[in-house]
């Protein structure tokens, strides 16, 4: 596990401490005093604030971190693209925070990608003030697994830490990433870009006071024991020596304790300074275990050494290759190793009492940079050579936190420096595949960019630098401005590194009724107005001859049914070449449905009836026709198709929906535009329109039956030909528009919603029309040459 570097003690207390002044804060940032702390000038965007002109108007992405109206105050701009959020897990050291804080500005700035941190506190390079918290874990695997596990790696529906991503994996994590690349909890770790390794360090004074001691060979050996037993003490902590060393427990200050600890964490502490001043300077001891005069064959010298649980091998090294040093620090087994926080106070402590300190630290730690240059510059000490047979047999994680001392030890294979280490991130497994599952304009560009986010040494390197000269100056508040201002200098870099092609986008609104599908609405419109003037025309003939034998034998009342249903379908034409908006989609919905059940039922229903009229009459039975029943029939079948659209219209209902499509076009960002329209479509599921068009198939079905069963019926009541016409027309309208609902959207791709749309409205208008003409015109054709009909010529019909 990787070590918890945290930043100079100072700089947590005055961090930490509430701002007096707006003097506190850094340029453009104001003190809080209700919060007394810095406000964040950068809450809207790193790059609008250091870049300005190129970037005035591009301000971050919205993320469900931001309060509701964070959008209307200017402070983020909306997922126009509904990009997934991505969640960091920004550990709890400085470098994977910077790291995860260039990644969201690259996301959130660049590519319209929402992203949050995933700490128990405040993280985000954009929190509305300038402190931030450390994650509580260095490696969440709980974290990665939620995300892993959630529906669409949606973090927001999780309870408890959740994350997408690990900023930064060290080598003592071997064994857990290769669980969990098997496990599938993440993909094959890849590198940060950054390299780094843990060393023996000592003061550069030290080193130059006895050089034996920056190598193994000075080190080694039941000779230099007493040496190293005299020159490194213990150090003591704030309460130890105002309880062993003060004579009156620090109430009267002294050269190395301005006062007693107030809190736990000031009583743990080894250094500490308030305000500048250094309350506690550190104290180092002789213990019994540096006394080689009592114990000449087991004395050693003090090496302050990571806890078990970090990436720390000293106890093995120390042992296997005979150097008589031992950490004393408060750790329990026995393995005496100090909390991460602890370890720099102690150098502090070292550096202000002018002690000799030997400490195991990371060779890329950033706290060494202030010491450069000084006496307390870190030398580091060189061990045997790291082997591949070496790594092999380190000493596992288990064993090194081991009370069984011979455990702690491990193998003297395993004795070695370490290696040169290629530190990695992590990913989760499946964000790949939900990220392109999605629809080509839909694609986040998330998971491209965080494959390609690497950050060198170097560059990490400079990022602190900066932060450390900004140190007094910023009074500490000075790490969003040092990442936020290597981000600027290198954004052209960054971009052409990790910002995948067609990449940022913008998005164009495509207007209804302007385009080049402009004519086809148009067209359709106007085919819309004609269907209907038609339906009205044959309403208005069929009520003028309703006393000619051919309409009589027809029945007024049916014909009426059927004008009403094309009415219907005439309208839904309308609506379909109209803008669609909540109400019209279900208006379209409820006018299609309703319109051909009102048209083909009573149909049915009539010739069903007068079928079974002539099948009794070839058998020389008198047969009453019920009209009212009749229309009892068509009413309820009517009843159960309103209840069916009534059910869809509150469990799913068609609304406005977005359809986008990844055009050619160029964007000034260099990316594409995609485009945008609207369409009509249940949110859930396809399964109501299928169903639907399923229901209108049977009725067409239904309908060629009755007309085949009435083809050897008297002439004068036989409508097989035009009803088989009408029918065959209906099929073949009802298969355009199958077609045109499976396929429309993967054939038309540029305004897919309206061009759609707009046939669809032809084809309902087409097909109202071809049936008209199929069914009415031959009636109006004969019915202008007859005279007045009386049913008494031909026999009675009883009409209850």
């Amino acid at each position: 596990a990787r070590v918890v570097h945290l930043y100079f003690l100072a700089s947590i207390a005055q961090a930490q401490m509430p701002c007096q002044d707006d003097s506190w804060c850094p340029a453009n940032s104001k003190c809080l005093g209700n919060e007394g702390l810095c406000s964040n000038p950068m809450e809207k965007g790193c790059l609008q604030t250091i870049l300005g002109e190129k970037y005035d108007t591009r301000t971050r992405t919205c993320s469900s971190d931001d309060d509701t109206g964070a959008e209307e105050l200017g402070l983020c701009r909306p997922n126009l693209f509904a990009y997934p959020e991505i969640r960091i897990l920004p550990q709890n050291w400085q470098e994977p925070t910077f790291f995860a804080w260039v990644l969201q500005i690259m996301l959130s700035e660049i590519a319209n990608v929402p992203v949050t941190m995933e700490t128990t506190g405040s993280a985000s390079f954009y929190d509305q003030v300038m402190h931030w918290d450390y994650a509580s874990k260095s490696y969440d695997y709980d974290a990665l697994r939620a995300a892993n596990d959630a529906p669409q790696n949606n973090c927001n529906v999780v309870e408890g830490p959740c994350a997408h991503v690990m900023s930064e994996v060290w080598s003592g994590q071997r064994q857990e990433w290769r669980e969990a690349e098997q496990e599938g909890l993440i993909e094959p770790a890849g590198n940060n870009g950054r390299t780094a390794s843990y060393n023996w360090y000592i003061p550069k004074f030290v080193a130059e006071e006895d050089p034996s001691l920056v190598s193994f060979y000075g080190l080694r050996g039941e000779n230099n024991r007493r040496k190293l037993a005299q020159r490194f003490k213990r150090p003591v902590s704030w309460e130890q020596y105002c309880q062993e060393m003060s004579s009156d427990q620090c109430q009267t200050p002294d050269e190395t304790a301005l006062r007693p600890p107030q809190n736990a964490e000031e009583e743990a502490s080894y250094f500490w300074e308030d305000s500048n001043s250094t309350t506690f300077s550190g104290f180092f001891r002789a213990t019994p275990e540096n006394d080689c005069e009592t114990y000449p064959t087991n004395c050693t010298g003090h090496i302050v050494n990571y806890e078990c649980t970090q990436s720390t091998f000293v106890v093995a090294q120390a042992h296997w290759l005979n150097i008589s040093l031992k950490s004393s620090g408060p750790e329990a087994n026995g393995t005496g190793g100090y909390p991460s926080n602890g370890i720099m106070q102690i150098w502090r402590a070292a550096n202000a009492t002018n002690s000799s300190v030997m400490v195991y630290f990371a060779n890329t730690n950033p706290q060494q940079l202030p010491f450069q240059g000084t006496p307390f510059e870190f030398q580091r000490i060189l061990l045997p050579a790291p082997t591949a047979e070496c790594i092999a047999n380190r000493v596992s994680p288990e064993d090194r936190c081991s009370s069984d001392l011979s455990r702690q030890m491990g193998s003297p294979l395993g004795s070695c420096d370490t290696d040169l280490l290629s530190l990695k991130k992590y990913v989760i497994g499946s964000l790949r595949t939900n990220t392109f599952t999605q629809e080509e304009a839909s694609v986040s560009p998330a998971y491209d960019m965080i494959r390609a986010m690497e950050i060198s040494t170097l560059e990490m390197l400079s990022i602190m630098n900066r932060w450390q000269q900004d140190h007094d100056e910023e009074r500490h508040y000075g790490s969003r401005y040092a990442v936020c201002h290597w981000v600027a200098q290198n954004i052209d870099t960054l971009v052409s590194k990790m910002v995948p092609p067609s990449y940022p986008r913008d998005q164009q609104e495509q207007s209804f009724y302007i385009g080049p599908h402009s004519a086809l609405l148009f067209v359709a419109l106007a085919f819309g107005g004609i269907a209907l003037l038609a339906v009205l025309v044959c309403f208005g003939l069929t009520w003028h001859w309703k006393q000619r034998q051919v309409i009589v034998y027809a029945q007024p009342e049916f014909l009426y049914l059927v004008l009403m249903g094309l009415s219907l379908v005439a309208i839904s034409a309308i609506l379909h070449a109209t803008p669609p908006s909540n109400g019209t989609c279900i208006a379209r919905t409820w006018t299609k449905i309703l319109g051909y059940s009102m048209e083909l039922v009573p149909l049915i229903v009539k010739v069903n009836a007068i079928n079974y009229l002539f099948n009794q009459a070839m058998r020389n039975r008198r047969v009453t026709i019920d009209k009212k029943k009749l229309y009892r029939t068509v009413a309820a079948v009517m009843v159960c198709v309103v209840v069916y659209v009534i059910l869809w219209t509150a469990i799913d209902p068609p609304t406005k929906q977005a359809k986008t499509v990844l055009t050619n076009a160029v964007n000034d960002g260099g990316g594409s535009t995609v485009q945008m329209s609207y369409s009509c479509a249940s949110s859930d599921s396809p399964f109501w329109s299928i169903a639907a068009m399923v229901y209108l198939m049977v009725l067409l079905l239904t309908a060629t039956v009755m007309a085949t069963q009435s083809r050897n019926v008297d002439a004068s009541f036989n409508e097989t030909k035009y009803l088989a016409a009408m029918i065959y027309s209906h099929f073949l309208f009802m298969l355009l528009r199958v077609l045109l609902f499976f396929f429309g959207d993967k054939v038309i791709k540029i305004n897919s919603g309206a061009v759609v749309a707009g046939v669809m409205s032809l084809f309902l208008s087409l097909d109202a029309m071809i049936c008209m003409g199929i069914y009415f015109y031959p009636k109006f054709r004969h019915a202008r040459n007859q005279s007045t009909y009386s049913m008494s010529a031909r026999g009675t019909i009883d009409r209850r």
